[in-house]
């Protein structure tokens, strides 16, 4: 039965790349659309996950937005030219409050799909040569079966990360030399140095307010 609850839910997702912010300013911003927020209602709320160079997803200057909205796997085969139409309807309220009549300009990207987890059980096909090869690969851990991602919550991860860093402490590449743990997910190495160039520009201003007020003084 959890089986089948888990196929039963879908997710409708939109990813789009901006130019400037749609919620918010820079870094992580979330906010949920009530259905009643718009002229027809939306069938059910959208999240709305904005983030930046800050978490490593694109270029200073640009944004990632993704909009996400849980269904019904059967309600996404009904009419499938309007799959993703509150979606739509939400981007472009977004971006009629943050550029108005310009927002469209700023939207360089965008993509949909359905996300839909498929059986947990579901493999290659056991025929033909290729079945022989996918299942050596997988004994010897060089291919790694993963289920796939739950449709909802939409925007949190569940076993993703466990299965990532247990795919990654057990890989064949190693040798005798295992990594340490925080080699796992480590921080790009450009978020790094703007990080490192940015606390040196505070400690200089902090400095500079220091010596003003000591200069300042009677």
């Amino acid at each position: 039965k959890a089986t089948s609850d888990v196929q039963s839910v879908a997710c409708k997702r939109m990813i789009v790349l901006t130019d400037r912010p749609l919620v918010g300013e820079d870094g992580l911003n979330l906010c949920v659309v009530p259905p009643n927020a718009t002229e027809p209602p939306l069938v059910n709320l959208v999240q709305v996950l904005q983030v930046d160079w800050a978490a490593g997803t694109c270029p200073k200057g640009y944004y990632l937005i993704h909009l996400s909205q849980a269904c019904h796997a059967s309600d996404s085969a009904e009419d499938s030219t309007a799959v993703f139409e509150d979606l739509e309807k939400v981007l472009s309220t977004l971006l009629g409050h943050s550029a108005g009549e310009e927002g469209q300009r700023c939207c360089i990207f965008r993509c949909c799909y359905l996300h839909q987890p498929r059986r947990v059980d579901a493999r290659w096909s056991s025929e033909g040569p290729e079945a022989e090869i996918l299942s050596a690969c997988a004994s010897g851990r060089s291919l790694v079966l993963c289920e796939d991602p739950s449709a909802v919550p939409q925007l949190l991860a569940g076993q993703e990360l466990s299965q990532a860093r247990d795919i990654f402490f057990r890989a064949p590449i190693y040798g005798a030399e295992a990594p340490s743990a925080n080699e796992f997910l480590q921080k790009p190495a450009h978020v790094a140095m703007e990080e490192k160039s940015s606390a040196l520009e505070d400690l200089e201003h902090f400095n500079e307010q220091m010596q003003d007020a000591s200069r300042a003084k009677p």
